[in-house]
């Protein structure tokens, strides 16, 4: 009968030890969910500041972008103030004879044909000034010249004493 009693009490202390070791699991288990919700509270408040942060950046960035056109439209006066070499003085912009001998070298007709209905897409304004301003920032900085335009453009450049600058205004101009 003492084998039964040994092995009752050996079976009972196997069960206690199951449900000790299952409790100290369970501990271990819940305290790594506890663990997990916390840290999904920081993540969701670090996201939260996050977009708050973005937010507050578009508005700067566009604030910085306002003041770039501002400092970009200042130069862009200046630039035609300064007494080009291939236009008159006169509003709107017109070629004088340097610049209508520019245009029949580059081509500008052909030019302006090509590429007025893509241009007409992209003009929001039907003010004549700002007209006249997209265009002048479209040949200086938009377009993409091919190699073949680019080297035009410096040739016609270089045989009448102009920057290449004033050859792209010409387009603009036309």
């Amino acid at each position: 009968m003492t084998d039964w009693i040994s092995i009752a009490i050996f079976f009972l202390g196997l069960l206690v030890s199951y449900l000790a070791l299952r409790r100290e699991v369970r501990k271990d288990r819940n305290k790594e969910i506890s663990d997990l919700l916390e840290w999904r509270v920081k993540v969701n408040t670090d996201r939260k500041s996050f977009k708050r942060f973005v937010k507050e950046t578009k508005k700067e960035f566009r604030a910085i972008n306002k003041k770039f056109d501002t400092i970009n439209d200042k130069f862009f006066v200046i630039g035609h103030a300064s007494g080009d070499n291939t236009f008159k003085k006169e509003s709107p912009f017109q070629l004088n004879e340097r610049g209508e001998k520019v245009s029949k070298m580059i081509k500008a007709d052909a030019w302006a044909e090509r590429l007025a209905k893509i241009v007409q897409k992209e003009i929001t304004s039907t003010e004549a000034y700002d007209i006249q301003e997209f265009s002048f920032k479209y040949v200086l900085f938009d377009i993409t010249y091919t190699d073949e335009e680019r080297k035009l453009m410096r040739r016609v450049a270089y045989e009448n004493s102009l920057a290449e600058k004033e050859v792209r205004e010409v387009l603009g101009v036309y």
